[in-house]
């Protein structure tokens, strides 16, 4: 941590399904000094992706949703052209691309949809189930869907199908008065620490607050197929586009899959600048590691962490293209 520059990390261990082992290290802020503990809270970043992918899969056990039904049916017309701020016929929109995305190319990060990127149409970068690209936008949309089928906001959504059966009581979709005193500082690059961000609306792609503990709790739930129907909880961990030529890389129903000389593992990657997270679970082995921290430099430990940890490989670290801490870059 003091060679990478990353005031405070937190980490969990998974042994047998069951979390063995979590614990907080180094500095909430950079100016106070107050110190990290296994209760102070973290902002999971894109870590929230598979979270609400694994609520989505409960809602597919329920019959509620359909990953293979085009996702623009949810939506009439109107609602459709005010979300993308022009007409579905306007000259370059990819319409009938559009028409083809599904919640399981959401899910997958196939459905062609862009990551914060924007022109004078909504770029669609591909056919929906032939390449992939990483993507916040697709699973806002897919929150929307969610949202307009359930009548709830995401945070209460995600309160009733996540956080209260797997007893995240600290974790939440939204900020808390408690976080005041709890939470842990982002920093940048030159370990400035940040003002606190204080989301007021959930998001399907990032705005999930919680430590590395409870979220540990539920890769367990993941590992052991909690909540979800057997095939459902087999088909969420299914690859369904490659992210590389050797096929060691692909995305399942909310995380990346990984196959490597331990076997096939599951992971995701959290990234909001200022927080920089990483979890990796092998499901043959029931063994997993998450860590959080508060610092654009947390991704730089990855392999370091999770080699040393439970012996696996960052590949997807690796894929990304986060520059090691000893790198001559760095």
């Amino acid at each position: 941590m003091e060679e990478a520059r990353i005031p405070g990390l937190q980490a969990a261990l998974v042994r047998n399904g069951k979390v063995v082992w979590h614990k907080g290290f180094g500095i909430k802020n950079a100016s106070s000094k107050a110190r990290v503990t296994e209760d102070t809270m973290f902002e999971a970043a894109s870590l929230t992706k598979p979270f609400f992918a694994y609520a989505v899969m409960m809602m597919v056990d329920e019959g509620l949703i359909d990953l293979d039904k085009p996702l623009h049916t949810f939506f009439t017309e109107q609602e459709i052209e005010k979300g993308l701020g022009h007409s579905l016929d306007a000259e370059g929109f990819k319409r009938e691309w559009f028409e083809k995305i599904t919640g399981r190319h959401i899910l997958s990060h196939s459905g062609g949809l862009p990551h914060g990127e924007r022109g004078e149409v909504f770029p669609i970068f591909f056919e929906p189930g032939t390449q992939w690209k990483y993507s916040a936008d697709g699973y806002q949309l897919l929150q929307l869907a969610v949202e307009k089928l359930k009548g709830e906001k995401l945070d209460t959504i995600m309160q009733k199908y996540v956080l209260d059966p797997l007893g995240m009581e600290k974790s939440r979709m939204i900020w808390r008065k408690a976080y005041e005193e709890t939470m842990a500082s982002g920093h940048n690059v030159f370990s400035t620490p940040q003002a606190f961000r204080k989301r007021n609306e959930a998001t399907a792609a990032a705005s999930l607050y919680t430590t590395a503990d409870e979220y540990a709790h539920f890769v367990c739930a993941v590992l052991n197929g909690e909540g979800l129907k057997r095939d459902t909880s087999k088909e969420m961990l299914t690859s369904f586009i490659d992210m590389n030529e050797e096929k060691s890389l692909g995305w399942s129903l909310g995380f990346g899959l990984q196959n490597d000389s331990n076997g096939k593992s599951f992971w995701q990657w959290g990234d909001y600048g200022i927080f920089r997270n990483y979890i990796i679970a092998y499901p043959e082995h029931k063994t997993a590691v998450v860590y959080l921290t508060n610092s654009s430099n947390g991704l730089s430990v990855c392999s370091e962490v999770v080699g040393r940890s439970i012996g696996g490989q960052a590949l997807g670290n690796k894929h990304l293209n986060y520059r090691p801490y000893d790198s001559p870059f760095y």
